[in-house]
């Protein structure tokens, strides 16, 4: 997530018709950070299933839109 965050994805101007993409991958890694903290003290079933899916949003968002 951190990597993401500092390397790959870019800040975008407002104006830009990219910025709201931009917005959903920044609230699909906080979304992941969220999960991912709350899986620290003990993982419960459901809490790692809800961080799997939000994974594999933010792949979804990142790779459609960046063909590798």
């Amino acid at each position: 997530m951190d990597y993401f965050l500092t390397q790959r994805i870019k800040p975008i101007d407002p104006e830009n018709h990219h910025y709201n993409q931009y917005l959903l991958k920044l609230g699909a890694l906080h979304k992941i950070g969220v999960l991912a903290m709350k899986c620290r003290p003990g993982i419960q079933l459901t809490t790692a299933e809800d961080l799997l899916k939000a994974i594999q949003v933010f792949e979804w968002l990142y790779f459609h839109e960046h063909k590798h």
